[in-house]
């Protein structure tokens, strides 16, 4: 299964055929309101229980971006786009903002931000590795693939391996795609860069299982050349959905 991404001026500009631009400058004006669309309202798509958003959003800073091997993604401010419709203290989901249809946006600094202040509702983000991907068609041929595990609910229940991708085009840094999966029981993502794909196993809780250990897992290799981004070596646990 293939997902295609929605079309930015990174991925429409041609940059070695000038004979395109003036094709391309007329095709972004026809559809820069159904970008614009999407850029605002990501789409979820689920695998199992793994869950995936071509995002394609232009990041507020840095301004202007510098290249994304040389931005310090441990000291960063996040967006983090829901998957879940309402909070769920069973189940792994990015929680919706407090304000509706907004990001969930986390200042992370050396690496962790943490709420300990709000009791109702505390959020704990931590990043726990960057890479950065050599990609034949993103721009500059370089991707950031950004690790982090966000804790949410009360005493920090749930645990949800977030994983972004971004790219910097004309100093401008853009959010590409946001994956999310449950990493309770030790279920991790990791990029293999000979491969050029990310690999995620995200827990799934068989009938009877307690809360710290789900006995299932849903396997997905997600292939990834800066264009878009392709599902293969999908092995789900029985009973989940794809």
């Amino acid at each position: 299964m293939t997902f295609q991404e929605t079309p930015t001026i990174a991925r429409c500009a041609s940059r070695r055929r000038p004979w395109l631009r003036l094709a391309t400058a007329l095709f972004l004006l026809a559809t820069a309101g159904t970008a614009v669309a999407r850029a605002a309202k990501p789409q979820l798509r689920r695998i199992g229980n793994i869950a995936y958003e071509a995002v394609v959003r232009q990041m507020p800073a840095p301004n202007p971006a510098p290249p994304v091997a040389k931005i310090n993604f441990r000291d960063f401010t996040y967006q983090l786009f829901p998957t879940q419709d309402t909070p769920d203290p069973s189940h792994a989901g990015v929680p919706p903002a407090a304000t509706a249809g907004q990001p969930l946006t986390l200042p992370v600094r050396h690496g962790r931000f943490d709420d300990p202040e709000n009791t109702s509702a505390p959020v704990e983000f931590d990043i726990i590795r960057v890479n950065l991907a050599v990609l034949p068609h993103a721009p500059d041929h370089h991707q950031m693939v950004v690790f982090g595990i966000l804790y949410a609910g009360q005493d920090h229940p749930v645990c949800t391996g977030v994983v972004q991708t971004f790219e910097t085009y004309h100093h401008r840094l853009w959010l590409m795609d946001q994956f999310t999966y449950s990493c309770q029981g030790g279920m991790n993502a990791r990029y293999l860069p000979h491969q050029r794909q990310l690999r995620i196993r995200s827990s799934v809780a068989a009938p009877g299982d307690p809360p710290c250990c789900p006995s299932l897992q849903d396997a997905v290799n997600f292939k990834m050349d800066g264009r878009r981004v392709a599902a293969s070596g999908i092995n789900l646990a029985p009973g989940t959905a794809y």
